[in-house]
């Protein structure tokens, strides 16, 4: 069976494994990894270049927190000619941006997002603002 409607799907797909049988055997026209749910920058590139040799397009899907959303945007930098966009949802959520510092904010400027090129992510966790959120009875990482 088959539709003119694009199937997406991957947002709660784990590791690269998952992709591998979608995209091999075309059940998809585009996929949507989570760079915290396939296991990192690498495997969310590995699904990248995987599709493209399918001609599966790519949207990563990002729902986290600054940190995440900066793996992701570096991933994108280096994916093939299947990126199409980079699908994220907390770009109005009050306080997001304050969990990071070393980087321009507002992070999304007219729908873009400046890659650092600082060491790592280019970014650094704000200790003041993470520290808020511990769990109760947790410690912070030191």
């Amino acid at each position: 069976m088959m539709t003119s409607t694009p199937i997406l799907t991957g947002e709660q797909i784990y590791l690269r494994h998952g992709f591998r049988d979608l995209i091999s055997q075309n059940a998809v026209d585009i996929v949507s990894p989570d760079v915290s749910d396939v296991g990192g920058i690498s495997e969310l590139k590995w699904i990248a270049d995987f599709a493209d040799l399918y001609d599966v397009l790519i949207a990563p899907h990002n729902c986290g927190l600054p940190v995440a959303f900066m793996a992701t945007v570096h991933a994108c930098a280096t994916m093939p000619r299947n990126f199409i966009a980079f699908e994220h949802h907390a770009a109005d959520a009050p306080g997001w941006e304050d969990f990071i510092e070393g980087v321009d904010k507002p992070l999304i400027r007219d729908g873009f997002v400046r890659v650092p090129d600082k060491p790592g992510l280019g970014i650094e966790i704000n200790e003041k603002v993470a520290r808020r959120f511990l769990i109760e009875g947790k410690e912070f990482f030191e």
